[in-house]
């Protein structure tokens, strides 16, 4: 047997330096011998309280009347992203400086701001369903029939 036969290949490398790698991030070895990466620490399920939070947010999101027009944006700010993504990451960097020095939030009252978050809400709607899902009950669409 030669040396050339026992010295591991650049791949065989890569596998090894790759797995250590992530072991050292806190994934498991059986996993990453099938590919598939678990986090040794990763909570499986997302406790109740992560869960009334995310559902509680996305559904005041796509009641807020700037989804629509985050909505209606998306497919071009998706073109220019893919055209320029360089100059995309420039300019969301320059309007993120201009914010923090600017402040512009110090020219609101705090009522403003309120107003501002739940204009277009439908707050009861949303402690409807944050109810419902407490209860384990799905919330009931009360919407009347069209026409």
């Amino acid at each position: 047997m030669s040396d050339s036969d026992s010295l591991p290949g650049a791949k065989e490398k890569l596998a090894r330096s790759r797995a250590e790698l992530l072991l050292a991030m806190g994934y498991q070895g059986d996993d990453l011998v099938h590919g598939r990466a678990t986090a040794l620490h990763a909570d499986p399920q997302p406790s109740l309280l992560a869960k009334l939070g995310l559902g509680v947010l996305g559904r005041w999101w796509t009641r807020h009347p700037l989804n629509a027009a985050v909505e209606l944006s998306r497919p071009l700010l998706d073109r220019y992203a893919h055209r320029h993504p360089g100059r995309l990451v420039a300019y969301g960097a320059g309007v993120g400086g201009l914010l923090v020095i600017l402040k512009p939030w110090r020219l609101l009252s705090l009522a403003t701001v309120v107003t501002l978050l739940f204009k277009g809400s439908d707050i009861a709607a949303t402690v409807t369903s944050l109810v419902g899902s407490v209860r384990g009950t799905e919330p009931r669409n009360e919407l009347p029939p069209l026409g």
